[in-house]
């Protein structure tokens, strides 16, 4: 009996330590889904903004609440994530831009 009643207690302090751990992984689980890139910000023709990336040199459409104006001709971090887009294929939605560092 001793036995069982000490088994219900490890039981009940490990939900208690573990209930806080998950609650936060569910919290950070969309920042885990961001992604960011450095690059070039311009503005094509059509008035669309474009990222060369850094790395690749790949130009990267981006789409977004984010007033990007203020960046063009500038290096920029930008986080966010990829959409598909009916149009123009994948395009990268701006959730956050900043000067690159």
């Amino acid at each position: 009996m001793k036995s069982l009643h000490r088994l219900a207690s490890l039981l009940a302090l490990a939900l208690l330590v573990l209930t806080p751990v998950a609650a936060l992984a569910s919290e950070d689980g969309d920042d885990k889904m961001k992604t960011t890139l450095i690059g070039q910000l311009s503005q094509d023709a059509g008035g669309a903004y474009v990222l060369v990336e850094q790395e690749s040199g790949e130009q990267i459409r981006l789409a977004g609440k984010e007033d990007l104006s203020q960046h063009v001709g500038t290096q920029v971090k930008v986080t966010g994530e990829w959409i598909d887009d009916m149009e123009d294929g994948k395009v990268f939605r701006v959730d956050k831009v900043e000067a690159a560092a």
